[in-house]
């Protein structure tokens, strides 16, 4: 389908093409509205990660939920709601999931200036910590990355996500009682 075809059509036609397989169809309606649902969602959100893992999921709830669609109805109020729920949900999931575990209240600052100097210097990255556990805390710490987002650069679990930086942070304090032993 031509892009100039595409662009004559309304978005309930193009929706209904869509539902028929034509994959163009859903790359117009994509952009024409993902600037909008991406904006909504950065507005509500705050966070390019947050923002873009729930932008994600409303677009592949729109292509799971496309045979439901009615095109007796407008498309982008449909959308929107779509999006609205999305939202919602995202933010009752993160409400539900524990946020803080003893270990893991403790930021890297937190372990005091010799444990900050430390993983300034990357004296982390040869000793303490196996290879898992500095990746843990790099996404953790650097990158600012919620669990979520780390147990899926590590292939694991979220449990298993907490459970790393958690176990990292306490070797670390181990570590630098240790060094603060030997001093």
């Amino acid at each position: 389908m031509a892009k100039s075809t595409t662009s004559s059509l309304s978005d309930e036609q193009l929706m209904l093409r869509y539902q028929q397989g034509e994959v163009a169809a859903f790359e117009a309606l994509y952009q024409r509205h993902g600037g909008r649902v991406y904006g909504y969602l950065d507005r509500r959100l705050g966070h390019r990660y947050r923002t873009d893992e729930v932008f994600q999921e409303v677009f592949l709830k729109l292509h799971r939920s496309r045979g439901r669609y009615d095109a007796s109805f407008p498309f982008l109020p449909w959308l929107f709601t779509l999006c609205r729920n999305t939202l919602i949900d995202h933010l009752r999931t993160e409400r539900r999931q524990p946020t803080v575990l003893l270990d893991e209240t403790i930021d890297i600052e937190d372990l005091g200036q010799a444990g900050e100097a430390a993983w300034n210097e990357g004296l982390f990255q040869h000793h303490a910590l196996n290879p898992r556990q500095r990746t843990a805390l790099a996404l953790r710490y650097q990158e600012d990355l919620p669990f979520a987002a780390i147990a899926e650069a590590l292939d694991t679990t979220e449990p298993n996500a907490r459970q790393l930086v958690s176990r990292a942070l306490r070797t670390l304090r181990q570590w630098l009682q240790r060094s603060k032993a030997d001093d």
